[in-house]
């Protein structure tokens, strides 16, 4: 599998926060009446939906700014190997082949093998950092742990954010329980 990595250069500076992902274009137009729910129920569900909405595009997102910090530090990496050892090997199979690739693709589609035990449990977030800065390492397995802790970061901040997320739309739907649970104005 031959990943090609764009050659342009205006990503603009490294990743420093992830603040401007929860930025989302609007898609409706503001000049349109708004409808204002009608009650209180209306508007507890109108912001459940709200918050499933723009959860999705936050994470969408996160998830692009650290794909394009990956590129980043994957064009870096090859820029440093050109420096290094002058122009890399355009024949050079630096990832799986065709017939790796295939072979690993069935085995992720394969149905489990059923076991008497829950082998996938609780797996912890793995941890790459320690060996990150190991002067011991090729230029090649430097990036590529530099690649892992981009990663590892990305998973971290899409976890919080979920948990976020969740605790967001618990209070809401606590709210809507609540709101569900009085009496109508015509029941009193």
């Amino acid at each position: 599998m031959d990943i090609q990595i764009p050659e342009s250069k205006d990503e603009g500076q490294s990743l420093t926060s992830l603040a401007p992902s929860i930025f989302i274009p609007i898609t409706t137009d503001l000049t349109d009446p708004f409808d204002e729910p009608l009650s209180e129920v209306a508007r507890f569900r109108r912001a459940l939906e709200n918050v499933e909405i723009h959860s999705a595009a936050v994470k969408a997102n996160i998830l692009h700014m650290f794909d394009r910090e990956i590129i980043r530090t994957r064009r870096e990496a090859k820029e440093a190997e050109k420096a290094t050892w002058g122009t890399p090997n355009a024949d050079e199979n630096v990832g799986l082949s065709k017939d790796e690739f295939e072979r690993l693709a069935r085995k992720v589609e394969a149905n489990a093998e059923h076991t008497s035990y829950q082998i996938t449990g609780d797996i912890p977030t793995p941890y790459f950092r320690e060996s990150a800065e190991d002067s011991s390492l090729s230029l090649r397995e430097r990036y590529a742990k530099m690649v892992l802790d981009w990663v590892e970061n990305a998973i971290c901040q899409i976890e919080g954010y979920t948990s976020h997320v969740e605790d967001t739309k618990a209070r809401y739907q606590k709210a809507l329980n609540d709101a569900l649970a009085l009496p109508k104005e015509s029941e009193k």
